[in-house]
């Protein structure tokens, strides 16, 4: 837990390795942070309109977000920036926020989808824990439509159902 003193707050990590970690700002914003050795990042902002200055990961994922908010009123554009940065950067750990953001939390994601994007990832990517759970519950998103799809129903007019 991060206290805030008078509106802010101050929080160093020194990583032995490359580290991912979520910064809740409200109910349903998370931003991802990224920790390595020698780098740092800054936020400003209120929630909802925060403003990220870092550097590799973190500047990558601040320039992502600073240019799809520019498109927020149109969701073809931004969809189709989405999947332009993703495709463009396949070693890139922001893909993650990107595929969560704008594919996962959907109402009604496109799962077919979401694996033609996975599947452009870098093996680096592709091996992060969220990642692989994703594709688990794709697989298993798969084989249920593949069952349901199999099964022949026929209709029994006396019962007025399908059987």
């Amino acid at each position: 837990t991060i206290l805030l003193s008078k509106g802010k707050f101050t929080y160093t990590i020194t990583p032995d390795t490359f580290t991912i970690f979520s910064l809740l700002l409200g109910e349903k914003q998370i931003l991802p942070i990224y920790a390595d050795k020698g780098e740092s990042v800054t936020l400003n902002g209120m929630v909802g309109e925060i403003e990220v200055k870092g550097k590799g990961e973190n500047a990558q994922l601040a320039k992502h977000i600073q240019y799809l908010n520019t498109l927020e009123n149109n969701k073809t554009a931004v969809m189709a920036a989405v999947d332009s940065l993703i495709k463009t950067n396949p070693h890139s750990y922001s893909n993650i926020y990107l595929i969560d953001k704008y594919y996962v939390q959907d109402s009604l994601p496109d799962y077919n989808h979401i694996d033609q994007l996975i599947k452009g990832l870098s093996g680096i990517i592709k091996d992060t824990p969220y990642i692989i759970d994703l594709q688990n519950k794709l697989s298993e998103k798969k084989e249920l439509t593949e069952k349901l799809a199999s099964i022949d129903y026929e209709y029994d007019a006396e019962l007025n159902q399908f059987v």
